[in-house]
């Protein structure tokens, strides 16, 4: 029976390698005494809460209570094992394309406006003429 309880303790899942999109992560799992868990899915849940929410099983820790696994894309993760769940960022390789795109076309369009802010009108000229 205690073994059983003891089963049944919650888990810490704890991230050894910081995460990075397309880069390997080293996620352990622990018991509550800080034991490695052998054997305890685990799974990822790439951005919950939003859109386009992904629950991947991430596979089964070895003895040593490790799993290796790579995150497809930056944003939230949400890590569950057994009872216990983490939260980590995980960090973008290199800025998404959108959101440079997005930016110099921003940057551009403000120069362009700026530009034609300041481009005298022929308005001007005749009223200081006449």
């Amino acid at each position: 029976m205690i073994l059983l309880l003891a089963s049944l303790a919650f888990a810490e899942i704890v991230v050894e390698t910081p995460p990075v999109a397309g880069q390997e992560l080293t996620i352990v799992v622990l018991d509550d005494i800080s034991q490695p868990v052998p054997q305890a899915t685990v799974h990822a849940i790439q951005r919950p809460g939003l859109p386009g929410e992904r629950d991947v099983a991430a596979g089964l820790t070895d003895a040593r209570g490790r799993i290796y696994w790579t995150p497809s894309e930056g944003g939230p993760l949400l890590l569950r094992a057994r009872e216990d769940q983490l939260v980590v960022h995980v960090a973008h390789e290199e800025a998404p394309t959108m959101t440079l795109l997005l930016l110099s076309a921003s940057a551009a369009l403000g120069l362009l406006l700026l530009l034609v802010g300041l481009w005298p009108t022929g308005g001007a000229r005749k009223s200081a003429a006449g």
